[in-house]
């Protein structure tokens, strides 16, 4: 899935579901998956609405003559981990549709990312 913020569309917004079903012995796989991920990587998860949290952002890179920012945020709840990476372009970085992305909209997301059946 992938989301264009709008009107300016400088936030493409890209989805990554993972569903662990596999039999395990922790009550939440998706909760520890994103606490190990942020562990190796040196950084720390959050809790926000009942979802464990971390925001991992990638090294700019160049696209043409674009430099694109990514960003990237692992959610964890019950047996779901759902990674969510933003690229917007460096150029853009103060454009109104980025700020209100990274200023609460995000955040938005996160707190209404539930799973549905099975």
């Amino acid at each position: 899935l992938v989301v264009l913020s709008t009107p300016e569309g400088n936030v493409r917004l890209y989805f990554d579901l993972h569903k662990l079903d596999a039999a395990t012995r922790v009550k939440n796989p998706g909760e520890e998956a994103v606490r190990e991920q942020a562990q190796k990587k040196g950084k720390k998860a959050q809790q926000l609405a009942g979802k464990v949290v971390f925001f991992d952002p990638s090294p700019p890179v160049k696209q043409g003559d674009e430099i694109i920012l990514n960003l990237h945020w692992q959610v964890g709840f019950a047996k779901t981990v759902v990674v969510m990476s933003a690229r917007v372009p460096e150029a853009a970085r103060d454009a109104p549709d980025v700020k209100r992305f990274l200023s609460g909209d995000i955040e938005a997301i996160i707190v209404s990312l539930r799973r549905v059946g099975g």
